[in-house]
């Protein structure tokens, strides 16, 4: 979704005080009421099918008996819901999209739900049940309609003044804009450079110097404030930042709405933040986690390993017949703390594609690529021979991919915090394959490694399955390369 430059140049075109202002639902309050209003509409309906066909009864032992059935459906549509992007802001501002995303929810869910008979209702009078699938998504579109359509009203939107109007300013605009066009409106830049007083950078004006904040924040009825400058804030702006927070301004540095908008790290802003990462310290829960990951990993590869065999097979002899070389390809790349490890996957390049020993990025159309190769890479069966180092602990089913150690040489000169990835195993998949593309770059690995911090800060079994679903409907739609 695209959108226009927002010009206000001068304070003038901000003089009326909006009453209604601090009443704007934040981020996390719109994301609350999209699950909450979902879940009243799906149990509602559900609930009345089961009633129809005589399952439960409209009293509290009926349905206290009964109540699996409602946690499992509950559970599934919060997770694949989220998972299949029904409750990106943005996604939820477009009618159209928002939809899509939650009809296909829905479709997946009631799926995965007919699948579990202990926890399923019985599956019976075919027309009920029809009419409950059909009631639901008819109910769901008129309710994302609504939504959709109210949100975008200037009444629901936050408004945004941003201090500093240089570089980190203007990163905090393309941001905004970006990713949340729908649910922000930036009222003007606050910075006291005396050059910049009464200019428009970005088509954003900027309104008065910091010593002007509060006075401005009011006159412009901004509901946040994003704090994006690059230097050491002076005594007086933090006092003045206090005082906005107690009066009921959302105040957030930017890589806070950074991370809450993009679900990265911003890495330019942790040369001098390098503890924001390390948000979890050590904890038995986080051990805890920590052990169950470990433990899942062993099953889902002695799993994976037996229910690839005969594909497997079959695979290799394709590699055999369509290009000469041999059938697995065997790549040292470097894991936690830093240490080399060994990878192994199936061959999807000539067997001369780095003849001269000089390692080079990917591409897209990338001629060094066979055939049998390329459908492999798009549904990442390449991979496959990687669940043996799950077995051997080198790797995890989720983290950050492992790289090259060239490329780790070459990255870590290059981006700041790049060795932070290795605090923890590297991945199968991981949150930066699921939400970007390849990488053929520096630049696609300085975003790559923004998702892995964000996945390091926050992993844990949400995220992960998060991640799990993505890789699935990525496998699915042949989205690899």
């Amino acid at each position: 979704m695209s959108a226009q430059p927002e010009c206000t140049g001068s304070i003038e075109s901000h003089e009326i005080r909006w009453p209604w202002s601090r009443f704007t639902p934040h981020l996390s309050e719109r994301r609350i009421l999209l699950v909450t209003v979902d879940l009243l509409v799906l149990n509602a309906i559900l609930a009345g099918r089961l009633l129809i066909t005589g399952r439960i009864e409209l009293v509290w032992s009926s349905l206290g008996q009964n109540m699996v059935w409602f946690l499992v459906f509950n559970l599934l549509w919060s997770t694949i819901a989220s998972a299949l992007e029904a409750y990106e802001l943005t996604v939820a501002a477009v009618p159209f999209e928002s939809i899509f995303h939650t009809v296909q929810a829905y479709l997946v869910t009631t799926g995965i739900y007919l699948l579990i008979p202990i926890a399923a209702p019985p599956f019976d009078r075919q027309l009920v049940w029809f009419g409950q699938v059909g009631g639901s998504l008819l109910a769901l579109a008129v309710w994302r309609l609504i939504y959709a359509h109210l949100i975008i009203q200037p009444i629901f939107r936050r408004r945004v003044m941003i201090i500093g109007a240089g570089s980190a300013g203007r990163i905090a605009v393309g941001l905004l804009r970006h990713h949340a066009t729908a649910n922000h409106h930036i009222v003007g830049f606050i910075d006291d450079d005396p050059g910049k007083q009464d200019t428009v950078i970005e088509g954003i004006g900027v309104l008065g110097p910091s010593d002007d904040l509060l006075d401005l924040a009011a006159r412009t009825g901004a509901t946040d404030i994003v704090l994006a400058i690059s230097h050491t804030i002076r005594p007086q702006l933090f006092a003045t930042l206090l005082r906005c927070q107690e009066q009921g301004y959302i105040v957030a540095p930017l890589p806070i709405l950074y991370e809450e908008l993009s679900g990265r790290m911003p890495v330019a802003h942790l040369d001098r933040d390098w503890w924001t990462i390390w948000q979890n310290p050590p904890s038995p829960l986080r051990r805890l986690y920590r052990s169950v990951k470990r433990l899942v990993d062993l099953v889902v590869a002695l799993l994976a390993l037996g229910l690839i065999a005969l594909p497997g097979l079959l695979i290799a002899l394709a590699i055999r017949l369509d290009s000469p070389g041999p059938i697995f390809y065997r790549q040292t790349r470097i894991g936690r703390g830093g240490r080399p490890i060994t990878v192994t996957k199936f061959r999807t390049m000539i067997a001369s594609a780095e003849a001269d020993g000089r390692p080079r990025w990917a591409q897209a159309g990338d001629e060094r690529i066979t055939r049998v190769g390329r459908w492999l890479r798009r549904a990442r069966l390449d991979e496959w021979p990687q669940f043996l180092n799950l077995l051997d602990g080198t790797m995890a089913l989720i983290g950050p991919r492992p790289e090259r150690p060239a490329f780790v040489e070459q990255l870590n000169a290059e981006i700041p915090c790049y060795q932070a990835r290795h605090l923890v195993r590297p991945g199968l998949t991981g949150w930066a394959q699921v939400q970007y593309q390849y990488g053929q770059s520096v630049d696609d690995a300085r975003i790559k490694l923004e998702y892995d911090l964000y996945y390091i800060k926050h992993e844990g079994p949400y995220l992960d399955l998060l991640v799990l679903i993505r890789t699935v409907r990525a496998v699915l739609r042949l989205e690899g390369r």
